[in-house]
């Protein structure tokens, strides 16, 4: 996996991003993360549903488009649940509370940069 930066909305944020873009990382997700990367973005691509099972603790849901337009945000999804959204190319995992603290919104975009 490689390791990036986040933007939102074309302006770079302190945030590492992992991108998972195997089924197994995808699977796997921020579920078995090490503990120094929990507090880094997870970007699932392709994805447009997402599950907590197995987790101890809810997390921030962000479903995109292909550009990276945000179409849903999840937050907090509770553990041992799950959320999709059909038109979604991608899912982005964060810590809870991460998307109250970026002010993130519908119609907002997230990429990444290097």
């Amino acid at each position: 996996m490689r390791t990036h930066r986040l933007a939102l909305n074309g302006r770079p944020m302190p945030w590492q991003v992992r991108c998972c873009g195997t089924f197994l990382q995808r699977a796997r997700g921020m579920l078995w993360a090490p503990r120094a990367q929990r507090h880094w973005a997870w970007r699932l691509r392709p994805c447009n549903a997402v599950h907590t099972l197995f987790m101890r603790s809810p997390i921030d849901v962000v479903f995109c488009n292909a550009t990276g337009e945000v179409l849903r945000i999840v937050a907090p999804l509770a553990a041992c649940r799950w959320a999709g959204q059909c038109a979604a190319d991608s899912v982005w995992e964060f810590p809870a509370g991460t998307v109250a603290q970026l002010a993130l919104r519908c119609g907002d975009y997230l990429t990444l940069c290097d």
